[in-house]
């Protein structure tokens, strides 16, 4: 019996050693977003500084880079290229910035909308409207990009992301998630999982959908593959978490009410026949392509196949250092890029 009770104990004490968070930034003002780009996490304060964002380069002793401020409250952080989209809650607007020429300044992409979350599918920026319960979609390749409402009728959708052909959505007051099919005209909203306590970001690491449930205070995963019907706790005793970026097995947090980021290990979540990504959104550029693509958001080397529209194979092989692709051999049209996990990304062969 003796045996039995230091036995419980020691793995309840296991349990807790392994489950606890590490600070990577404190004394922030209501963080709400990050994403990565390489080893530089991005990360937006709500309302610091009348909104603002900044980053920092994890792999060094960190020192934040503020990169705007006064950006009227800003929420929702995604790159495509050098370009890092985000949303504006007090103008209602989505804008950009190129990382790379940053005196040029913020650029207005739409209005008419508040957004709270960002995922991309090639040229399509697929957009989570919470107050008008919709997605939307635009297409950034356009220079003058009109609002196409996806689907509508949901409950506060915050935070989504994209896994193939599927846009899982967090509904904030209706505790689930659910996911639609970006390849049906008219697509049906499915439930993913329910008794979610206000789900909030989104964040994929190959078939695994991390959930930071905002109101549990805690952060979920589960195995979009594998038919379950509830989540498993990831880490737990967290205030209120609100966006969710993964980089190096390594899964970073905003912690809204704490002011702070922190992070998790979650290597033993991950099987070794899962990608390992970057906030749960690989991006491919640029599309179209004349004569190499580039692959951003992956850590390790994968390899790759190219495939036609009508599904023959054309081309595969192992992502270089560089992560690039030289597609000059293909004939002008589109083509999809199937990663080893299953991840598949369409682009355009000038």
């Amino acid at each position: 019996m003796k045996k039995t009770v230091i036995l419980i104990l020691f793995l309840i004490l296991s349990t807790n050693i392994f489950s606890q968070t590490t600070d990577v930034l404190t004394g922030l003002t209501q963080p709400i977003s990050l994403t990565f780009k390489g080893n530089i996490l991005y990360y937006a304060e709500y309302n610091g500084g009348n909104g603002k964002i900044s980053m920092i380069n994890v792999n060094t002793p960190i020192v934040p880079i503020e990169v705007i401020q006064n950006t009227d409250w800003s929420i929702g952080l995604i790159f495509n290229g050098g370009d890092l989209y985000f949303g504006q809650i007090i103008d209602n607007n989505l804008s950009k910035i190129d990382i790379n020429n940053i005196p040029s300044g913020v650029t207005e992409i739409i209005s008419g909308i508040r957004p709270y979350d960002f995922a991309l599918d090639g040229n399509m920026l697929y957009i989570s409207a919470y107050v008008e319960n919709k997605i939307f979609k635009i297409d950034i390749s356009s220079s003058n990009p009109t609002l196409i409402e996806v689907v509508g009728g949901l409950s506060t959708p915050y935070g989504i992301a994209l896994h193939n052909d599927e846009l899982y959505i967090s509904e904030y007051d209706g505790n689930r998630v659910s996911k639609i099919n970006i390849t049906e005209s008219n697509p049906t909203v499915q439930e993913v999982v329910t008794n979610v306590m206000g789900p909030s970001g989104l964040c994929f690491a190959g078939n695994i959908l991390f959930i930071a449930e905002a109101e549990g205070n805690k952060v979920s995963h589960i195995n979009v593959l594998a038919n379950q019907s509830s989540v498993t706790e990831t880490v737990s005793n967290l205030s209120e978490p609100s966006g969710l970026a993964i980089y190096n097995d390594e899964l970073y947090i905003t912690e809204y009410t704490g002011n702070k980021i922190s992070k998790i290990g979650i290597s033993s979540i991950l099987s070794t026949s899962e990608v390992t990504v970057q906030n749960d959104r690989i991006n491919l550029f640029p599309n179209p392509a004349v004569n190499f693509i580039t692959i951003d958001g992956l850590i390790k080397l994968k390899e790759y196949k190219i495939f036609t529209v009508t599904g023959m194979k054309v081309y595969d092989g192992l992502l270089n250092a560089s992560k690039t692709i030289d597609v000059s051999m293909l004939s002008s049209g589109i083509y999809v890029l199937s990663l080893e996990n299953g991840i598949r990304l369409k682009f355009i062969k000038k």
